[in-house]
């Protein structure tokens, strides 16, 4: 799993580097599968605690906007309890294994916004969509039958089969 690790003196994130490396997977899961990890892997990276905000920006400015995006993110994650969290979880299960958009079905992201599907299931379950990591994609393949989950965390992240 990746975990975000911020250095809050500077913004910057020691468990991102600058290139984008990508490891590979060896086993095939079902979509269902790879449905539950993404699922998982977002309520974790956004609900768990801990400084999730970074925009890559080392200046005085982005230094600011580091503490004032975190301070968000963690007031949001102090309001997320279990039972909001797995309605968020329930949620966006539902709209991975329905929809019909293609590219719903394998990718979700925040840039400095997060994309329909997250927002809507923040929204159903009454949480803050600050408390969402941006700049962090996550993505399923699903045109290769092995539905591998890829991920990328934060500002240059690097990707990570998981």
């Amino acid at each position: 799993m990746v975990t975000p690790r911020f250095d809050s003196g500077t913004g910057t994130n020691f468990n991102l580097k600058n290139n984008m490396e990508t490891t590979t997977a060896t086993q095939s899961q079902t979509f269902e599968q790879a449905v539950e990890k993404v699922v998982n892997w977002w309520a974790e990276q956004s609900f768990d605690g801990g400084l999730n905000q970074n925009n890559g920006d080392n200046t005085k400015q982005g230094e600011f906007g580091f503490l004032l995006m975190n301070t968000l993110s963690l007031r949001g994650q102090a309001e997320a309890t279990p039972e909001k969290i797995q309605l968020f979880k329930d949620h966006l299960t539902a709209e991975l294994l329905t929809t019909n958009d293609r590219w719903v079905k394998h990718c979700l992201s925040v840039d400095y916004n997060a994309d329909k599907a997250l927002l809507e299931a923040c929204n159903h379950a009454g949480l803050s969509t600050s408390c969402l990591p941006i700049k962090t994609c996550t993505w399923i393949d699903i045109h290769s039958g092995t539905n591998t989950v890829t991920v990328s965390l934060g500002y240059q992240g690097s990707r990570e089969v998981i």
